[in-house]
């Protein structure tokens, strides 16, 4: 193949792979792949398996790989799609917290286990967790890892979500999985970052609560974010129960309780204690 050929398959290739994350709509393609005759002339064909160097360049710089219906090209080597070798598992790093910290970084390989104990294989890239692009290739797409690569990704975006793709048995499964202990964690995923606060005491449906949620909680109880407090239906001197502790009720309607405590846990005092107006 000319040099002119490899970049119409390598052009086709890229944006064939933006098309499947989201990156360009189905319907703006510019290139009608199915239509167009490739032609491999001048690429040598490898003899052996593709080496370990060539598959992470596959699964973690695939825009500079070109890809034909039954094959990837490379530097000037086309190999078969059963030249591609599996990932090992020996190369996958386990998604464990350390100091209550999951830190998955880019160009890595992990392994996590789905709920029934199966370790799963993931690929993380500059912006995804999910199965190594090469299995895509392969045919060998692993639904359920793609599943558990999206909750670590999306605990380390969007928090306020995760209840819409996953059960609360399946989120304690992941957490107590990754040895994530009760109290603020931090998930960091491909540069993105999110904390929360995990309790056992539900709040709505959720068990796990986003610190900017937290803090602006915080800031409502202790006073900090206007004049009165989030209790100023309560009579001044009214005792409220958080996390295990006593705190009485201020003029103002305030708490006066440390920073990182589960607020959440709260036992009221009676109704006699509210303000005539709210009884």
């Amino acid at each position: 193949m000319n040099i002119e050929g490899l970049r119409t398959v390598l052009s086709i290739s890229n944006e064939m792979k933006a098309i499947k994350q989201g990156h360009i709509p189905k319907g703006k393609k510019t290139v009608t792949y199915d239509k167009l005759e490739l032609s491999t002339q001048g690429i040598r064909k490898s003899d052996k398996m593709m080496s370990e160097s060539m598959l992470d360049r596959l699964n973690f710089d695939y825009f500079s790989i070109g890809v034909t219906p039954y094959s990837v090209i490379a530097d000037g080597v086309e190999y078969s799609f059963d030249q591609i070798p599996e990932v090992s598992i020996d190369r996958c790093k386990e998604i464990r917290a350390v100091d209550n910290v999951i830190d998955i970084q880019s160009g890595n390989y992990y392994k996590f286990n789905d709920v029934n104990g199966k370790a799963h294989k993931l690929a993380c890239t500059d912006n995804d967790l999910c199965c190594p692009y090469s299995y895509f290739e392969k045919k060998m797409v692993d639904e359920e890892s793609s599943k558990l690569g999206f909750f670590w990704k999306l605990l380390s975006r969007h928090g306020l979500y995760y209840g819409l793709y996953f059960t609360k048995d399946e989120v304690n499964n992941y957490l107590e999985q990754a040895g994530i202990q009760k109290g603020f964690f931090t998930v960091k995923c491909a540069g993105k970052q999110q904390d929360y606060l995990y309790t056992d005491v539900r709040s709505g449906n959720t068990e796990l609560i986003p610190r900017s949620q937290y803090d602006s909680d915080y800031k409502g109880i202790t006073g900090q974010a206007g004049e009165i407090g989030t209790y100023y239906d309560n009579k001044p001197g009214a005792v409220f129960e958080i996390d295990g502790e006593k705190y009485t009720v201020s003029e103002r309607g305030t708490l006066d309780i440390p920073y990182g405590i589960n607020i959440y846990d709260v036992k009221k005092p009676p109704k006699s204690e509210l303000k005539e107006k709210y009884q």
